[in-house]
């Protein structure tokens, strides 16, 4: 078949021997994809000639038969296949040449098959031959094995029974094992009650905690395992320790295999176990109960221990204020020698060792009043830790404890409520908060101390709200008790302690991280409450020396000191000590003396400054941890100015009006020493700066005396600035002014000015002008020893010009009805000698307090009336005399008779009465500026 159409070709161009080759490569690798392509890839039927439609429905195309099988290649085809064959037979299509081709392949392989098939039966036969030898073995074996099967079934009846009695033996020894090792469990589990026991007596909780929980997780908690069977428990046990070797690769520990045994063997345990249970809960509790011993203990003892705890640590806060004072102490010095160093090249003094880290801790009693009290006198055991006595073991036991049992919730509720109760215990005040405030204080300091120490360690017992309600609680409260303190308070020396120790406090309780701002708010708004008893003191102080001259407590202004006798300067001590406080010890710059000497003023001068650095001292003692160092000095020097304005000037003045009776060398000596006073000023000022700076005042080395004398002229240091001494210039310019007008009243009211009778006629001057002159001799002589240059012209000029006027005014009075040219004759002479008496002074200018009584005599006695009238004449001539007061005088002007009998001492160019009342009558007109 294959032959006869080996080389056929069919219509659509492909041969048979490409089909067979196709079909036998499809067989070879077993996948026909190639042959189905093959055939659903052939052209469509109309496309051939001769070609049918496909599009016809054929029936015999929509009936299926599975299952057929062809005769001769039995190669499964269904209907449509052989219907499709059928059809296409005849035209020659692929699909039928694909069948055709496979019929003629499956032939081909038959025909091999049975090739092969006839070439091997000899082989086969022999196979079946040696297959039923083989079978006959079989038989034989079968018989022996059956014969064997029946000995050994006599035998194993007897080894069963042995079996079965060696399995009984083997349970009651696992349950012996069990019950023994059950004992063994339930002995050491006695033991470690027994040692949780003895833990518990020792204070050593934690550890006797542990014990008890571990024998609470060795009992089984159900009580269903009492009546478990002990091979389970056995075969648990096991399974669980090779569970634990299997889990780490060998061997399992002591502890694991305790740990199983102990856990597995609870269920042996019986009565025992509840023996045990009660025995631990027993144990718990009494733990549990020594913990809150623990904790009352505690509580009783930082109640007891608070107080020292807040000394403690406020004397820690002294001791670092010292240390840093100490420290500024010492850069001071040494920014004072870098000049000195920069030139020599040296090692500063104390730079090289370190300073003076071996120095005792010091402070300034009058700035660090309560500060140097603690540190004077420490509390016990300062130097150890602050908690001291405190045994925070204690509370810290307590809390792991109840942190262990899970109640830790409820411990915190417990310990802020027993803390909050000592809080509120703490903050009652005591009855006299000015005597009893440290202690109050200091417990609270150190209840805050405590429980800063407790937040740290343990934090979960001291919330943040919880801490923070309690610190504003206690401000609130030391806010009340402050503003009440400093109320009634009425001395500056305690409040000064009150608040050092209340900013010791703060500056403790700040390290310790609390919010102490408002506490130093109420310090600041204490400090005019503080000011106002300053200037209190100060003004007592003053008021015993210079307020009530005539009171017990001091006799006059300078009742220390007598005015006649000046402080005395024994030594050169007290020279350096006068120097410092800025006053001058002479009255002239160039006079230098050496001690002994006595100064120029008097010994209230220096007690009055002192007094004065005393006031700058406290204030910035209080001002001192509560405002910047920048902030100290413009606030010090506001205060210290409204002090000596208000306080001390105000003082010194009322004192002066007292002085208005007294004799002139008081009257001298005030005006001395407010000079002196005055010319302290810049040193005054220079304190100020340093201690608002928080230096020292240095000794003054340089000029000891003022280069210049003139009335409020302050010297300012390059320390101080404009606003300091010189706001102070008017103040004390006004004072010594007005000492120098109560010298000129002294003088005024000394001199008399009238004789007791009629003067009589003479050839020299009135024997009045000659006592006048005398007291002027003697009192301008003492101004020259005991006031200042400047003060002493002043004072000389206006006592002069008090007599120029004093002439005039007395023509002018009513005692004098009347006065003729004899008179003004005498009173020519008189004014000629007081003239003469000042142009012989060295006071310059002195003779211009006499200008206008002299012209006035001149005016009368060379008969010129009517140069007044000149405008031009009158400038020249006559520029000091008073217009108004000289047509007074003229009114009562007398001219003398042509009968009168004189003698010829008296032939005077007499002025006429109508030429008189001419020029009254024209000066009536002119204006005073014309």
């Amino acid at each position: 078949m294959g032959s006869s159409r080996k080389d056929d070709v069919y219509e659509d161009g492909l041969g048979a021997l490409s089909i067979r080759e196709l079909v036998e490569s499809a067989l070879e690798q077993e996948d026909i994809m190639p042959v189905v392509r093959l055939v659903f890839d052939a052209p469509s039927a109309s496309a051939l000639p001769n070609g049918r439609d496909e599009s016809r429905n054929d029936p015999s195309d929509e009936e299926e038969d599975e299952g057929d099988e062809d005769g001769e290649g039995g190669l499964p085809l269904n209907g449509r296949s052989r219907g499709r064959d059928a059809k296409q037979a005849g035209g020659g299509s692929r699909a039928a040449a694909v069948i055709a081709m496979l019929h003629q392949v499956s032939e081909e392989q038959v025909q091999e098959i049975s090739q092969v098939c006839r070439s091997n039966t000899d082989e086969i036969a022999g196979s079946m031959q040696e297959l039923e030898r083989m079978q006959a073995s079989v038989e034989e074996l079968r018989e022996q094995v059956g014969e064997a099967q029946t000995g050994l079934q006599g035998l194993g009846e007897g080894l069963l029974k042995i079996l079965e009695m060696l399995q009984e033996a083997s349970h009651v020894l696992g349950a012996i094992r069990e019950s023994r090792k059950a004992v063994e469990v339930a002995i050491r589990l006695l033991q470690m009650t027994a040692a949780a026991g003895h833990f518990l007596r020792e204070n050593r909780l934690y550890k006797s905690f542990r014990l008890l929980q571990r024998i609470r997780e060795s009992l089984p908690t159900s009580s269903s395992a009492d009546d478990a069977k002990p091979g389970p428990a056995l075969t648990s046990a096991r399974g669980s320790m090779s569970r634990t070797m299997s889990s780490k690769g060998g061997a399992p520990d002591a502890a694991s295999m305790a740990a199983a045994g102990e856990r597995n063997s609870g269920l042996q345990l019986g009565n025992l176990q509840k023996v045990l249970l009660e025995r631990v809960d027993t144990l718990t509790r009494a733990l549990e109960q020594k913990a809150v011993t623990d904790f009352n203990d505690w509580l009783v003892s930082v109640r007891a221990e608070a107080r020292v705890v807040g000394m403690r640590v406020l004397c820690r806060a002294a001791a670092d204020r010292a240390r840093e004072e100490a420290a500024a102490r010492q850069r001071r010095q040494l920014h004072a020698q870098l000049p000195a160093i920069a030139e020599a090249g040296r090692t500063p003094t104390g730079a090289a060792d370190g300073g003076s880290s071996g120095e005792a801790l010091r402070l300034d009693p009058k700035a660090n009043p309560a500060a140097a009290e603690i540190l004077a006198d420490p509390p016990p055991d300062s130097g150890s830790e602050v908690l001291g006595n405190i045994n925070m073991t204690l509370l810290l036991r307590c809390v792991q404890v109840h942190g262990c049992l899970g109640r830790l919730g409820a411990f915190q509720e417990s310990y802020q409520r027993n803390r909050r109760l000592q809080l509120n215990s703490d903050l009652a005040p005591p009855a006299n908060f000015l005597e009893g405030y440290r202690p109050f204080i200091a417990q609270l300091a150190g209840f805050f101390v405590i429980e800063d120490r407790v937040q740290r360690r343990c934090h979960a017992l001291c919330a943040g709200a919880q801490a923070d309600a309690g610190w504003e609680t206690a401000v609130a409260v030391l806010k009340t008790v402050l503003n009440i303190a400093f109320d009634t308070t009425t001395s500056a020396a305690a409040m000064l302690r009150m608040k050092d120790f209340v900013l010791l406090v703060c500056s403790a309780l700040g390290n310790c991280g609390y919010h102490v701002v408002p506490v130093q708010e109420i310090l600041m708004s204490g400090r005019a409450k503080y000011q106002e008893l300053l200037c209190t003191a100060l003004a007592a102080q003053l008021a015993a020396q210079v307020a009530h001259p005539t009171s017990p407590a001091a006799l006059a202004l300078w009742a220390q000191e007598s005015p006649l006798l000046p402080a005395e300067v024994p030594d050169e001590a007290t020279a350096a000590a006068l120097r410092a406080l800025g006053l001058p010890l002479s009255l002239a710059a160039e006079d230098l003396p050496l001690p002994p000497f006595a100064a120029p003023f008097s010994g209230v001068v220096p007690f009055l400054l002192r007094l004065f650095r005393g006031f700058v001292e406290d204030c910035v003692a209080y001002l001192t941890g509560l405002v910047s160092s920048a902030e100290v000095l413009p606030v010090v020097r506001q205060q210290r100015d409204k002090m000596l304005a208000r306080v001390a000037i105000g003082a010194l003045q009322a004192s002066l009006e007292a002085l208005s009776m007294r004799d002139l060398g008081r009257a001298m000596q005030a005006v001395t020493d407010a000079w002196a006073l005055g010319a302290a000023m810049p040193a005054l000022d220079e304190f100020t700066y340093l201690r608002a700076r928080g230096g020292e005042m240095r000794e003054r080395v340089g000029s000891r005396s003022p280069r210049k004398e003139q009335r409020g002229a302050f010297q300012i240091s390059s320390a101080s600035t404009s606003s300091g001494a010189a706001n102070l210039q008017a103040h004390w310019a006004g004072l010594q002014e007005a000492a120098e007008r109560v010298v000129v009243r002294v003088l005024a009211r000394a001199a008399a000015w009238l004789p007791e009778l009629p003067p009589k006629a003479a050839a020299g001057s009135s024997p009045y002008i000659n006592e006048i002159l005398d007291f002027l001799t003697d009192s301008l002589n003492l101004g020259a020893r005991m006031l200042p240059r400047e003060p002493y012209c002043a004072v000389s000029r206006a006592a002069m010009t008090f007599l120029g006027d004093a002439v005039m005014d007395l023509l002018t009075e009513d005692a004098i009805p009347a006065y003729n040219m004899y008179a003004l004759q005498q009173l020519s002479k008189d004014v000629a000698k007081l003239k003469a008496f000042a142009e012989a002074s060295d006071v310059p200018d002195m003779v211009e307090g006499l200008a206008e009584p002299e012209q006035f005599c001149r005016l009368m006695t060379s008969n010129t009336l009517e140069e007044l009238l000149d405008a031009k004449a009158r400038s020249e001539h006559y520029a000091a005399m008073n217009l108004r007061r000289l047509c007074t005088v003229l009114n009562k002007y007398r001219e003398i008779g042509d009968k009168a009998s004189y003698t010829g001492s008296h032939s005077v160019i007499r002025s006429k009465q109508p030429e008189v009342d001419k020029v009254i009558k024209a000066l009536k007109n002119v204006q005073p500026g014309d």
